[in-house]
């Protein structure tokens, strides 16, 4: 994410934040429910295999989306092709857990446990560039998690 997207992001987080708000951290991640996820590889895979006669195998990825951590929310974007699409959503800060932290040396993955929600969100930071990962750590971090 460039600094051109991060302030068209910044733009259009703005009226959804408080005048005194501060933002923490600007991350990116594939973001995903566990079921969800399983249900739609599922689907896919049973999809393509007899489309295909059973000779391929289709898994899903997950969608890519900005997370902006303020010192009250999270606000998931959607992201199209790198730039800033729609809102997605708004987590209160004190609500949301990250939980099974694994900092790989190709991958960082973990879950965030909202408060009140049954599914937890499987989010997978990108591997490069590698200030997308440290900006991933500081989001876990900033939540009150070690990577592992």
């Amino acid at each position: 994410m460039g600094k051109i997207y991060e302030r068209k992001l910044l733009t259009k987080a703005r009226p959804m934040m408080a005048a005194d708000e501060q933002v923490e951290v600007v991350a990116m991640a594939k973001v995903g429910s566990m079921r969800a996820n399983a249900t739609r590889n599922l689907v896919a895979g049973v999809a393509a295999g007899i489309a295909s006669g059973g000779t391929v195998m289709v898994g899903l990825i997950q969608a890519e989306a900005y997370l902006i951590l303020t010192d009250r929310q999270i606000l998931i974007f959607q992201s199209v092709t790198g730039s800033p699409g729609k809102h997605l959503g708004t987590i209160p800060r004190v609500y949301a857990h990250p939980v099974d932290v694994r900092d790989g040396l190709l991958f960082l993955k973990f879950f965030l446990q909202v408060d009140g929600w049954t599914e937890m969100l499987k989010l997978t930071v990108p591997p490069m560039p590698p200030y997308l990962r440290k900006r991933g750590r500081q989001f876990i971090e900033s939540l009150g998690a070690v990577a592992r």
